[in-house]
């Protein structure tokens, strides 16, 4: 679970937990102090190695988030990301979701877990 946000990062990873899976969580680039993600500076990130998907809340404005889903998607192309995001996020800003799953409903516990099982289940890796 990727999620700048505490306490939305805790719940998505506990509601995952709840269901069965184990989870790791970042709060993304800004956590390390300097605004980088050490997926993104080349020193690896043993989440994303051990992960069977990774799932995070999109914000298109978020540049930082951005680039390391560019990263993990080079690092682990065969590594399902899936995204929470408004439709209307989604339709805009389609170069952002492009070979992503992406889930428009509500962010509910019940939706973060569908969304991660999805994923899992259906063996989808990002194109």
């Amino acid at each position: 679970v990727e999620e700048e946000d505490s306490a939305l990062r805790k719940a998505m990873a506990e509601a995952l937990r709840d269901a069965g899976f184990q989870t790791a969580e970042c709060a993304g680039p800004g956590t390390h102090g300097d605004g980088r993600c050490p997926l993104v500076e080349g020193a690896g990130c043993a989440a994303v190695d051990e992960a069977d998907a990774v799932i995070q809340v999109m914000v298109p404005s978020d540049e930082a988030m951005n680039e390391v889903r560019a990263v993990i998607r080079e690092h682990r192309p065969d590594l399902p990301i899936t995204v929470m995001a408004p439709p209307t996020t989604e339709a805009r800003h389609p170069d952002l979701v492009e070979g992503l799953a992406v889930a428009t409903g509500p962010l509910t516990k019940e939706s973060v877990v569908e969304s991660v099982e999805e994923v899992i289940d259906s063996g989808v890796a990002n194109a």
